[in-house]
C-alpha cells in the first residue's frame, strides 16, 4: 500500500498507509462537496505518480509471483511424479512375484492398475500446468485520494 501526503509531497511507511486506508476505510465517510475543497491539480499529479510507480510495482511483482508459480508448479508436478512412479514400481514387483508363482490370471488387472496411474499422473501434469498462468489484473489496483480533518 502507498500513500502520500498532498500537502508535502512526503510517502508515508508502508505500515502507515495501510493504517490510514483501514482507517479511512472501516471510519471514513464520503464527503459531499469535498472535491471542491481539495487542490485538485496536486491531487491529479499525486495520483499520476502514483499510478506510475504502481505500474513498476506491479509488473515486478507479477514477474516475481510468476516465478514463485511456477516453482511451486514444478515442484509439486516432480512430488507427484515420483509418487506414482513408485506406485507403478511396486506394482511391476507384484507382477514378477505373480509371474515368478505362475499366477498368470490377475496380472492383466495389475497391468491395469498401472495404465491407470500413467492416465492419472498425465492427468494430473495437465492439470498443474494449466495452473503455471499467473494472472495479474492492474485493474485490481486502486486509487483514491482520502482527506485527513
Amino acid at each position: 500500500m502507498r500513500a502520500v501526503d498532498v500537502n508535502t509531497g512526503a510517502a508515508l511507511t508502508e505500515e502507515a498507509a495501510e493504517k490510514l486506508i483501514n482507517t479511512a476505510s472501516v471510519s471514513g465517510r464520503n464527503m459531499v462537496g469535498g472535491a471542491g475543497q481539495l487542490k485538485l491539480t496536486e491531487c491529479v499529479e499525486t495520483l499520476e505518480v502514483l499510478r506510475n510507480d504502481l505500474d513498476i510495482e506491479g509488473d515486478e511483482y507479477h514477474q516475481l509471483a510468476e516465478i514463485q508459480n511456477s516453482d511451486f508448479v514444478n515442484q509439486q508436478i516432480v512430488s507427484f511424479r515420483e509418487f506414482i512412479h513408485s506406485k507403478i514400481k511396486d506394482i511391476e514387483e507384484i507382477i514378477r512375484n505373480l509371474r515368478a508363482e505362475n499366477k498368470l490370471r490377475v496380472i492383466p488387472a495389475n497391468e491395469g492398475r498401472i495404465r491407470k496411474n500413467r492416465e492419472l499422473l498425465r492427468i494430473k501434469e495437465e492439470q498443474l500446468n494449466a495452473q503455471r498462468k499467473f494472472t495479474f489484473d492492474p485493474r485490481d489496483v486502486c486509487l483514491g485520494v482520502i482527506r485527513v480533518l
